[in-house]
């Protein structure tokens, strides 16, 4: 069905759950923040494709405290990269590739490509980085999936 919506800088060549990167808003209003990660004290940060960014903020004050833009207009699933949090993973749906960033500075460090394929639109992620599935990213697409990588 992807493809099919008119207006809004939608391309029609793209796939189910894709959005141009042209694209100022979600045609079918589907869209709102995504992920989230505690960092400790009352700060949080979470992913919001909208404005194209991860933001952190105080969770008492509900004041943005940072703000760190993505590469891509469909940043989704975000997890701890290791267990000391000053790296994170976020995942973009359009682009296909998760971005691993420093916690503190919000600057891109990795960038890990997922292989093209058509049926699916990653979302979610959860890098394990301790007990049985220590080492193993799993990440949901859109219509059911989930996928387990082992990550090194």
């Amino acid at each position: 069905m992807g493809g099919s919506v008119q207006g809004a800088g939608i391309d029609k060549t793209l796939g189910y759950g894709h959005l141009s990167m042209k694209a100022e808003d979600d045609p079918d209003g589907r869209t709102g923040a995504h992920g989230l990660l505690d960092l400790g004290g009352n700060i949080l940060m979470y992913v919001s494709p909208p404005s194209r960014a991860i933001f952190t903020i105080d969770k008492k004050k509900w004041e943005v405290q940072s703000v760190f833009p993505t590469p891509g207009n469909r940043p989704h699933g975000i997890t701890w990269a290791d267990k000391q949090k000053t790296q994170f993973w976020n995942v973009d749906s359009n682009l296909n590739a998760f971005y691993k960033f420093e916690t503190a500075t919000g600057r891109i460090v990795e960038k890990v490509q997922l292989h093209d394929d058509p049926y699916t639109v990653a979302h979610g992620a959860k890098l394990f980085l301790d007990g049985p599935q220590a080492g193993y990213m799993y990440f949901c697409d859109d219509k059911g999936w989930i996928c387990r990588v082992k990550w090194s």
